[in-house]
């Protein structure tokens, strides 16, 4: 396969975290398993002390006989390498898994850290449905028995249902019960959701984690905008370019420059009431190159795109009034994190007697374990690299099991550029490549 010259750049980096993201279909897999070829047969490094993870079993089969393959291929072309031949029998054991399958093994290997008894088994999905609708169905039995006492759930109760049932409530609760189950402490993030809504001023908004988050992405997103920008300007400024929209592009740059400079939330949202894009300059000249003005337009609107779609999902609304929203919706979110904490102890406690796990369990006791020094020193000595395929499908717990194998070894990861990239620049900061 030829490699382009970013994907030789990937496949041959060493001692750095490495993230990729590119489209679905330009070929991470392949550049992946490139490098893990390399790694092998250039750097020495053998084959099983590579964790390779990725998140379908199909996907692992096939990774791992890709590199069966390519090594055998080196070995036919070297018979005397004995070391090639070690590694061709080390591929069957080797750690080319998805993160579940990693996760099981680490707690089999481990089982007395995990405090669970080694009988335990992975129900399957047929039982679990079955075990949270008992779960959810014991949970709203109790609080319709208590309802006389508990004002506040049956307001509740009111608020979500839009249908005579409270099929809404109970999706709600599924929903956020799901979600923390991503997090690496679930009973703690749950508790914390009340906290974000408790607020009495603009000062304290402006200091709360979901604030503070908006303010950074909102800022991301104007420094591509203003990058676009900057990009019309070269061009406009340039021989036989748009000259005649290079004032109102550098009034743009200057616009977005002002939002960047904004010290909070608050300040960004003042300024943007005043922000806006002029219409650019209809002159004609025949000596101006036609594609260089409609590269310089597009350039422009792609920057006015963005912009405009941040402001929409970020400041659609002033600090005041999502202060009067925080505070209407406290109570409705306090109930809602009371049921699903019972909820979470309800169907944990299904599980338990069964005897039986889940993948968030999983993910969850394999955590844990790597939180022992003794064993995290074990794993983080034992490989060289982490090499992660389809990275923007790991959550923070996934992220957390990572970050505790790896150590001071690399993370190597690919992934989507249709998704989110702020957890990949987070877990790979010295080096993003796009």
């Amino acid at each position: 396969m030829k490699y382009t010259e970013d994907q030789r750049k990937v496949i041959n980096i060493r001692g750095k975290n490495v993230l990729t993201s590119a489209a679905a279909g330009s070929g991470k897999t392949a550049v992946l398993v490139e490098r893990v070829i390399r790694r092998v047969i250039d750097d020495g490094i053998d084959i099983d002390r590579l964790l390779v993870v990725t998140f379908t079993n199909a996907a692992a089969a096939e990774m791992k006989e890709r590199i069966r393959s390519a090594i055998e291929s080196a070995a036919e072309l070297d018979p005397e390498n004995r070391r090639l031949e070690e590694q061709i029998s080390l591929i069957s054991s080797a750690p080319i898994t998805t993160i579940d399958s990693f996760c099981l093994d680490l707690i089999r290997n481990n089982f007395n850290a995990a405090g669970i008894d080694p009988a335990f088994r992975v129900a399957d999905e047929g039982e679990l449905k079955m075990l949270k609708a008992d779960s959810m169905s014991g949970l709203m039995d109790r609080q319709y028995e208590d309802a006389d006492s508990n004002a506040e759930f049956l307001k509740f109760i009111d608020d979500f249902s839009v249908k005579r049932s409270d099929e809404d409530v109970t999706d709600t609760i599924e929903k956020l019960y799901e979600y923390a189950m991503s997090r690496p402490d679930p009973e703690g993030y749950v508790k914390s959701i009340a906290k974000q809504y408790r607020c009495t001023s603009v000062e304290e908004l402006n200091e709360k984690e979901f604030v503070k988050t908006a303010y950074e992405m909102s800022a991301d997103a104007f420094m591509t905008a203003k990058e676009r920008l900057s990009e019309a300007a070269e061009i406009a400024a340039g021989c036989d370019g748009p000259y005649m929209y290079a004032d109102e592009i550098a009034e743009n740059i200057s616009m977005i420059e002002r939002l960047l400079e904004a010290k909070d939330y608050t300040e960004v949202y003042e300024r943007i009431e005043t922000a806006s894009f002029g219409r650019l300059s209809s002159k004609k000249d025949q000596a101006v190159d036609q594609d260089k003005r409609d590269q310089a337009k597009a350039l422009r609107e792609a920057a006015k795109r963005r912009v405009a779609d941040t402001v929409k999902k970020f400041f659609f609304t002033g600090p005041e009034k999502i202060l009067q929203i925080l505070n209407r919706s406290l109570p409705a979110v306090e109930e809602l994190s009371r049921l699903t904490l019972e909820y979470m102890h309800d169907f944990g406690e299904s599980k338990r007697k069964r005897q039986v796990v889940d993948f968030n369990d999983i993910e969850h006791m394999a955590l844990m374990i790597l939180k022992d020094d003794e064993t995290k020193k074990r794993y983080r000595e034992h490989f060289e690299e982490i090499i992660i395929d389809e990275y923007q499908d790991s959550n923070r717990v996934q992220e957390e099991i990572f970050r505790a194998v790896a150590g001071n070894n690399n993370y190597f990861c690919v992934g989507d550029v249709k998704q989110s990239i702020y957890s990949f620049r987070d877990a790979c900061p010295e080096l993003f490549i796009n």
